[in-house]
């Protein structure tokens, strides 16, 4: 291995000068538009001896690095700006390029075109974990476990999710074709589907026996509230006596999805407080009657952010107990930010407290119920099938409930 000293060149240069000019124009006008913060922040940047160090630095890899055709100051930049948030240490807050931002956005609103299937890798194979119910892809007879190696013919082994994801994908109306591997099967098959309008649900519901409804959020998308709404009103038609509200496995999503949702089931009072930088502070409140029935709530170590919120107010606020493992404390909120080209900024702006004054980050919410999964045990994809070890002592504690009303 040999390395040879250079020292290097400056990256003031006239060329160089001469993008910063333009650069500063652009920054002055922005700044008069946005307001006088903003240029004493851009004016404290430039000055700072690090920034010229930056673009140093850039100037140098694009002078120096022996494969040229890998050098794209537009990458260089995006790494730049990535680096900027990753900085902070935050898990978080995230910089994404137009690309990944659009995925964002998709899975947030629960709404695209396509067949309708959710994807995982298991070794280096994509594979389908469910086909949505009344989708194309279940109507097709994609199931659970098929390992999918094609996409219109284009091999996909070593893909990542999302980059399947987008092949999937397309206008509705025109087809795709997919070559997968079914277990018990040893020859593959193509199955042809014809993409259409695809609405993610994020809750789906059951009536269990002795009159309790069973819900499941699975995440709190644009979908959610409505979604909520419907299962309420369908389960009561059927006799509903007391709920099994399960936000297990759930990651999480829109602040005010959670917020409304706390609201079906918490009385008048605070469901939730953010705290902002300058230590603001606002309090959301509920103003309904809260819910009407015995109310139990399953969590586990995969619940986090909106579902704490939930989880949080209903315990705190005794509307409910919960039932299963302490949840996974993410005590924090982001903003989403569109920026001029089409990426993206996620970055966190509050911290929320429950309604006890609790900031659960890092530490989680503990249930009032602990009640750990039997080994080997997994929740099963249909809910009325869903009778683990958890759920048969929720059902347990609902029907405690029940009685003493």
């Amino acid at each position: 291995m040999s390395f040879e000293e250079k020292r290097p060149t400056t990256f003031w240069s006239r060329k160089n000068v001469a993008i910063i000019a333009i650069l500063l124009v652009l920054i002055l006008s922005w700044a008069i538009y946005t307001g006088a913060n903003y240029v004493q922040r851009s004016l404290a940047v430039l000055k700072n001896p690090q920034f010229s160090k930056l673009l140093t630095v850039i100037d140098l890899v694009q002078k120096n690095y022996v494969d040229p055709d890998k050098v794209n100051l537009d990458s260089l930049l995006e790494g730049a700006m990535d680096g900027v948030v990753r900085a902070l240490g935050d898990p978080y807050s995230d910089y994404m390029t137009a690309d990944e931002f659009k995925e964002m956005k998709i899975h947030l609103s629960g709404n695209f075109e396509g067949i309708g299937v959710t994807i995982a890798v298991e070794g280096n194979l994509i594979t389908v974990i469910a086909p949505i119910k009344g989708t194309p892809a279940y109507k097709a007879g994609l199931k659970a476990g098929d390992r999918i190696t094609k996409v219109d013919g284009r091999d996909i082994v070593g893909a990542t999710p999302d980059q399947a994801a987008k092949l999937i994908r397309g206008p509705a109306g025109t087809p795709v074709v997919l070559t997968i591997v079914r277990k018990g099967e040893q020859m593959p098959q193509e199955i042809t589907i014809v993409r259409a309008p695809i609405q993610v649900p994020s809750v789906d519901w059951a009536m269990l026996s002795d009159g309790i409804g069973y819900i499941y959020i699975s995440n709190f998308n644009e979908n959610t509230s409505k979604g909520l709404e419907q299962a309420l009103k369908e389960l009561r038609g059927q006799g509903m006596k007391g709920l099994l509200l399960d936000l297990r496995h759930d990651p999480g999503g829109y602040l005010d999805q959670a917020e409304y949702v706390a609201q079906l089931f918490v009385p008048q009072g605070p469901i939730v407080s953010t705290v902002d930088r300058q230590g603001n502070k606002k309090v959301t409140n509920s103003n309904s009657k809260g819910f009407d029935l015995p109310l139990v709530v399953l969590v586990d170590g995969a619940s986090a952010s909106a579902s704490e919120i939930v989880a949080g107010a209903i315990k705190d606020r005794g509307a409910g107990i919960l039932v299963g493992t302490k949840t996974f404390g993410k005590g924090t909120v982001q903003n989403i930010i569109t920026l001029n080209d089409g990426s993206g900024l996620k970055i966190t702006t509050q911290k929320y407290l429950t309604p006890s004054g609790a900031f659960i980050h890092g530490k989680g919410i503990e249930p009032n119920l602990v009640v750990e999964l039997s080994k080997g045990e997994e929740m099963s994809s249909d809910p009325k099938q869903r009778l683990d070890t958890q759920v048969t002592k929720a059902i347990q504690a609902l029907k405690e409930k029940m009685a003493g009303q």
